[in-house]
């Protein structure tokens, strides 16, 4: 009850939906275990492979580590929004597999950096998050909500921040009505700093967690897992709550950069494969959240944030960590 009038409230206050959706209850076992995740067709590791299949056949194989993983669909676009999920989901059907979405479409994205953009306005992104629910439905899939949003809050002043804040608790609670959606909220990583575990804490307890089945960790970042893995269990005890992690190990298998950059660092390689085996009871799955190729931003050579990137794509596969620590 309390937590539903915080929603409402909120809602009000920054002109938000009219009508607030309902949460449905939080499942208690892990909703990733036994599953087979999907891998979205044409992706561009896919497309790499067949470019390179005659001309460079030891490149391609090595891209064949990339293209053969699932990854997670990114919905940052107003045009990728009901229809390219529908279709998504339907494909995911036909492989008895579960998709993975990431939503990324707040208004002010990025605050302005390398993948700024959004939606226009909150009522735009609302009505862009009913579209994904209603092209969702009944199917089974996870969801990442909003990467970098609650990290990057100070970027923005106490009056937007908080409006950033009550749209993505929309969206979670939005998600958490459909009856097989496992919602994960965005959370940062370890190189945060440990001052940052409560402040975390409270902007997850204010962007909905409680109607979630928990956060991400570690998405689009190198952290390893024993680090992530740590971070999220600091994070849950200070949450002192019941929830569950899941650990982007896409490109963690050889950890942090000295210093901690963020911005396609040299070196790094893809970790453990997606598996909802992590033989951690706290961690439902590792996925590949961001797609190991896809550019930070044009920093250290690389290309536009989110272009693909060959050369990068083919040093993480040459640098790869295949087991789970």
């Amino acid at each position: 009850m309390v937590a539903s009038a915080l929603a409402l409230v909120l809602a009000l206050a920054f002109g938000l939906l009219s009508t607030l959706p309902v949460a449905a209850e939080v499942p208690t076992s892990n909703p990733l275990a036994d599953r087979y995740f999907f891998i979205p067709p044409g992706t561009p590791a896919r497309a790499q492979v067949s470019a390179w299949a005659t001309t460079r056949p030891a490149d391609a194989s090595l891209i064949e580590r990339i293209a053969t993983q699932p990854t997670a669909i990114w919905l940052g676009h107003e045009y990728v929004a009901q229809g390219y999920v529908s279709s998504m989901v339907k494909k995911a059907a036909v492989q008895k597999a579960l998709p993975v979405f990431v939503t990324y479409f707040l208004p002010h994205r990025d605050c302005g950096a390398y993948s700024a953009g959004g939606a226009e306005s909150p009522a735009d992104y609302e009505r862009w998050v009913r579209e994904i629910a209603d092209a969702i439905g009944s199917n089974r899939v996870a969801i990442i909500v909003e990467p970098d949003a609650l990290s990057e809050l100070g970027c923005w002043g106490p009056t937007l921040g908080r409006q950033q804040i009550a749209l993505i608790r929309y969206s979670v609670i939005a998600f958490s009505r459909l009856p097989h959606a496992a919602v994960y909220i965005d959370a940062g990583n370890r190189p945060l700093g440990n001052e940052w575990i409560s402040t975390m804490a409270l902007k997850l307890r204010e962007a909905g967690i409680a109607h979630a089945r928990g956060f991400a960790v570690n998405v689009a970042n190198y952290g390893s897992v024993p680090a992530e893995t740590t971070y999220g269990r600091r994070l849950l005890a200070a949450l002192h709550g019941s929830w569950h992690f899941v650990i982007d190990t896409s490109r963690d298998g050889r950890g942090w950069a000295p210093g901690y950059p963020w911005c396609n660092p040299p070196g790094r390689g893809l970790g453990p494969p997606p598996t909802a085996s992590t033989h951690e009871p706290l961690v439902d799955a590792y996925l590949w959240i961001k797609l190991p190729g896809s550019s930070d931003g044009p920093c250290n050579g690389g290309p536009p944030a989110g272009q693909w990137w060959p050369d990068q794509a083919l040093q993480l596969a040459k640098n790869a960590v295949s087991p789970a620590p």
